[in-house]
């Protein structure tokens, strides 16, 4: 079987926010749903740089300090990629 490409669905939910994010923001791609479509689609690192988009407000809705640390944490991912 190869794992080159293995599609991932997380369900995120607000009582769980920073956890959720947390587990994606390191994968290599993410599809933000908005109304049952994809709204955005591509690495954190790349989403978090859109300031109006939805995954940079959700990231950011969290808090500060975790906003930080999730941002950090996306940026490593895609060094390490790179």
């Amino acid at each position: 079987m190869n794992f080159d490409f293995v599609p991932f669905y997380i369900s995120q939910h607000r009582a769980q926010q920073r956890d959720s994010i947390n587990t994606i923001i390191d994968f290599d791609s993410i599809a933000v749903l908005d109304d049952g479509k994809i709204a955005e689609f591509g690495p954190a690192a790349d989403l978090l740089e859109n300031k109006e988009g939805l995954f940079h407000k959700l990231v950011k809705s969290t808090g500060k300090e975790s906003y930080e640390e999730l941002s950090a944490k996306a940026r490593a991912a895609r060094k390490k990629r790179s």
